[in-house]
């Protein structure tokens, strides 16, 4: 048991790190996504290339595969090099994402306006997600921002309630 409570304390303390890491360095973390998600890529082509050599006797596949890892570690490259158009690109995701749940929030209210349910809090979730949605399509490296210092913000409330649930209440 005395593991598991230092096993708690060390989880709480790096997730506050972590967290006040991300409120100090928010925009220099938010680059960091665009040139992780660029690294991911290229390791991946990578992966592809070599499968593709190791496995020459695959035939007609073994043309493709070259052709996807090439054009895969050429993206990598480009992402790294522009993590802020990664950033970006992430961001619109983002937005579209909520833009659509947005949407799915109206249609959610016109199925409960024809069972009789009452429409009004589905309505408003939907105007917020849309909100948000266009939000990000508009802003997204600031929303990206904005999100990691949530994340941030997150990251030191969640390390405190660990931390607390081990010292004072001893439940880990």
């Amino acid at each position: 048991m005395e593991l598991l409570k230092k096993f708690g304390v060390l989880t709480a303390l790096v997730m506050i790190a972590a967290g006040i890491l991300c409120i100090i360095y928010t925009s220099q973390i938010s680059a960091m996504i665009g040139i992780v998600i660029g690294a991911a890529i290229l390791v991946v082509g990578a992966y592809y290339g070599i499968t593709a050599m190791i496995v020459k006797s695959a035939g007609k596949s073994f043309i493709l595969n070259l052709i996807i890892a090439i054009v895969l570690v050429i993206m990598g490259f480009v992402l790294i090099f522009y993590s802020d158009l990664t950033v970006r690109l992430v961001g619109i995701g983002i937005g579209v994402v909520a833009f659509a749940a947005g949407l799915e929030r109206f249609r959610m209210a016109a199925a409960r306006k024809n069972e009789g349910d009452p429409i009004l809090p589905t309505i408003v979730t939907g105007l917020i997600h849309m909100a948000f949605g266009v939000m990000m399509c508009i802003m997204p490296t600031y929303g990206v921002g904005v999100l990691v210092l949530f994340i941030g913000s997150y990251l030191i409330v969640s390390g405190m309630l660990i931390m607390l649930s081990v010292l004072k209440f001893r439940d880990l």
